[in-house]
């Protein structure tokens, strides 16, 4: 029920900017002329990430980067990945949590 579109909108919303347009946070304003407010904006004033030079000023999501569905990642991390991990060191668990364990999750649920 929480990942119905009217929760958290579509995770790939069918309009020209991939603008959320339904659900709680349809049309969520990003804040602008954010440059007095944080150092961390985008080119445009933008609160968002340096990186992300789009100029919508709008919460967006897309299922899709450069054309490739979840980014590439065909599925979620498995347990068998975790438990290869768990059996070297502190320093590589903690490097395998703050990446591969971790990171193709937000993609793959976003």
């Amino acid at each position: 029920e929480v990942f119905d579109d009217d929760w958290y909108g579509s995770n790939s919303p069918n309009n020209e900017n991939h603008v959320v347009d339904t659900g709680r946070w349809a049309f969520t304003k990003v804040k602008t002329d954010a440059w007095h407010y944080s150092n961390i904006t985008n080119p445009y004033g933008l609160l968002r990430s340096p990186w992300n030079t789009n100029p919508v000023p709008y919460v967006m999501r897309s299922n899709h980067t450069e054309g490739s569905f979840a980014d590439g990642y065909a599925s979620l991390p498995s347990c068998s990945s975790f438990a290869d991990e768990l059996g070297s060191s502190l320093a590589n668990v903690l490097n395998a949590l703050n990446g591969e364990l971790h990171g193709p999750v937000h993609i793959m649920i976003s």
